[in-house]
């Protein structure tokens, strides 16, 4: 332990050392990218920590504002970097899968007294993609493209509509409860692969790929005009991204359709329920439907973000980042636009050991975040964890975790 510490010590005299002469590790001209992986699983409902406790304690009575769970995975499994200093070319390949469930409280906290109806939601989306990035200069502009070509694998839409009728009248008094789930499924490959697992139908030939393409621009806006020679403190960049512009939207045909309704008819006054069985009481019923031709068009989210970088000494040991925009997502149900933004800290030191940190609105969840980087310029490992939810105040505990991981090989 001793000897840990030690070296320790010294490193950190030695960055310090390096850091005050201007020393710093270079950029690779030359990067792969290998398994960049990001999961996150999101809900407001209990934290995700409880799970592996050996009792699970959980109270109903948050039950009446619902249940909402997110959940999305984002696995780049290789990519290459070239990066020439004032221009560069890249390409990547991805797969992308985002998803929610949104529980109505009425139907979960089951208020008998409570007439009415309620509509739950659900989603999920799964993308695979591959494209080119490529950054070049025009005077002072940085200017970034990323054309990419995706294919939507599977596309799946549930809705529950629950409905409470309780009548109330000198002749009838009972609860009648109904429960309709209705699911649609579109999917890249033909339906009956489900049953059949014939690996050698994977894809339909009538899948469509869809193309889009994100625009970014920076701009060093305090050095360009001056703000940085008046004072060291002035020193920050300005950029705007637009991620996933739509081109050509990614198309679906194969479909199938899965339903399942609850009847509940409960009296209360007018019989003896004890002399009623199940059957008396409850009806279930359910079907399916499979359309092959069915068509189905599947955009990829779209955002627009302005941002900064302001570095505060003057150099890039610290810069702090505050970002604003929105995100405008085809698979939410109600509302498809939502705001995104944060701030976002990264601690730089002489390029070998980077930490960001970052409080951000994104995807409709409050997430906070730490990543660590240790760069050793032919090799460089990151990782990072996350704690979220869609409550902020949820969001500083286990509400919902997130972990990142990465490998960069390059000289």
């Amino acid at each position: 332990m001793k000897k840990i510490t030690l070296f320790l010590i010294i490193s950190l005299i030695f960055i310090h050392l390096a850091a005050a002469q201007g020393f710093r590790l270079p950029d690779r001209s030359f990067e792969i990218g290998l398994l960049n992986t990001s999961v996150n699983l999101t809900s407001d409902f209990m934290p995700l920590t409880d799970i592996f406790q050996e009792s699970i304690v959980l109270d109903l009575d948050d039950l009446n504002d619902g249940f909402r769970l997110g959940f999305g995975v984002n696995i780049s499994p290789i990519y290459i970097n070239i990066n020439a200093g004032r221009w560069g070319f890249g390409i990547h390949t991805g797969l992308e899968g985002v998803g929610s469930i949104d529980l109505a409280g009425k139907m979960l906290s089951l208020d008998l007294n409570n007439s009415g109806t309620a509509t739950s939601e659900a989603s999920l989306a799964v993308f695979t993609t591959a494209g080119l990035s490529i950054f070049f200069h025009i005077q002072d502009f940085k200017v970034k493209l990323n054309p990419s070509v995706f294919l939507t694998l599977a596309y799946v839409r549930p809705e529950i509509i629950y409905t409470l009728d309780r009548p109330n009248t000198s002749t009838n008094d009972y609860i009648d409860i109904k429960i309709r789930a209705e699911m649609d499924i579109f999917t890249a490959y033909p339906t009956s692969i489900l049953d059949s697992l014939n690996v050698g139908d994977i894809l339909s030939p009538d899948a469509g790929a869809g193309f889009d393409f994100s625009f970014g621009i920076e701009y060093p806006l305090s050095q360009a005009t001056g703000l940085k020679d008046r004072a060291r403190y002035l020193d920050f960049d300005v950029g705007l991204d637009l991620v996933n512009i739509p081109i050509l939207p990614s198309t679906l045909t194969n479909y199938m359709n899965n339903w399942a309704e609850v009847h509940i008819n409960l009296p209360l006054d007018s019989l003896d329920i004890d002399n009623l069985s199940t059957d008396d009481i409850i009806d279930i019923t359910s079907g399916s439907d499979s359309i092959e031709t069915r068509y189905k068009e599947i955009d990829r989210p779209f955002k627009a973000i302005l941002w900064a970088n302001w570095r505060p000494f003057g150099n890039q040991l610290l810069t702090l980042t505050p970002s604003l925009g929105f995100a405008i997502s085809p698979h939410f149900y109600n509302n498809s636009f939502s705001l995104e933004g944060g701030l976002n800290i990264c601690f730089d030191l002489i390029n070998l050991f980077i930490i960001n940190a970052g409080i951000n609105y994104r995807d409709r969840m409050w997430v906070n975040s730490v990543n660590l980087a240790v760069n050793l310029w032919l090799l460089e490992v990151y990782a990072g964890v996350e704690v979220r939810s869609q409550n902020i105040l949820k969001s500083f505990s286990t509400a919902g975790l997130g972990v990142n991981l990465g490998v960069k090989l390059g000289f």
